[in-house]
């Protein structure tokens, strides 16, 4: 932080571009928090400003991960209602994820997996409501509900530093502990290998050794060997215009059938009237 008050002009910009830079670099929750980040303010005069007026006036150490936390939150809810940016669909209502957590109940002693994690709002519920009585918790268990408690997946890469940075505001995880990483998950593939060998290959199973998998680009397990010779037979498929009739006579069906069902709800509403 210290460099970026100390430096003006171009400099400022060019300090700032290299620690966002190093801290994409990182391994854990800060690695993914800084992915891809870019500098959005090109002025040096508004970027200082920002750095020295605005951010360099609050002590972020001292503020507590309550108000840190809401207040990222409070973001991402008025984002998400913003339908422009089409971010609602990353932003389950927090009234549904409170239901959600009702009926699960969910305590240290489990573990949670969201396969479509958003920015993170189911897994802070359910990490809310096993850390109620975190008094009584042993260390083992504290230990367990910063790090271990939670796990989540998103394919959007913007949305999962979103929630990276969700989770770390309201104290799960660490900066540089273990982030959920697929590229991480395809090389535990040497410790399932052993057990795969006692699977017989068959004409839809085939075994891939562990060195052939992680040799190809970024570890890209988008294989294919099974193939629709069906669809291959360009030279039995039917002339142009026997497909568009058939298209023709499919759609038509399907149209006698929508009039017929909204005859019926006509009809059943002229009764109920």
């Amino acid at each position: 932080m210290q460099r970026l008050l100390d430096a003006d002009g171009d400099a400022i910009e060019v300090t700032y571009r290299h620690i966002v830079e190093t801290l994409a670099r990182q391994p854990g929750t800060l690695g993914t928090i800084f992915r891809k980040a870019q500098n959005r303010i090109q002025d040096p005069a508004k970027l200082k400003r920002l750095i020295v007026d605005l951010i360099d006036q609050e002590n972020w150490s001292a503020t507590g991960t309550d108000i840190k936390g809401d207040a990222y939150e409070s973001l991402l809810s008025k984002g998400a209602s913003d339908i422009a940016s089409g971010a609602g669909q990353y932003f389950t209502p927090r009234p549904l994820i409170q239901a959600m957590v009702d009926c699960e109940q969910p305590t240290v002693k489990d573990s949670v997996m969201d396969p479509a994690a958003g920015t993170a709002g189911f897994l802070l519920a359910v990490h809310e409501h096993a850390a109620k009585h975190a008094e009584t918790l042993t260390p083992k268990e504290r230990e367990h509900l910063r790090d271990s408690f939670v796990r989540g997946v998103e394919l959007v890469d913007g949305t999962a530093r979103l929630a990276a940075m969700n989770l770390y505001l309201h104290g799960i995880g660490s900066p540089r502990g273990a982030a959920p990483a697929p590229r991480r998950i395809r090389r535990l593939l040497r410790a399932r290998q052993a057990t795969l060998r006692p699977r017989a290959e068959s004409e839809r199973v085939r075994a891939f050794p562990y060195d052939e998998l992680v040799a190809r680009d970024k570890a890209n397990l988008d294989i294919t060997w099974l193939r629709d010779e069906s669809l291959e037979d360009m030279v039995n498929l039917p002339a142009t215009e026997v497909i568009a009739r058939e298209i023709v006579e499919h759609l038509t069906a399907a149209l006698v059938e929508f009039e017929a069902v909204a005859a019926a709800l006509e009809a059943s509403a002229k009764a109920d009237s």
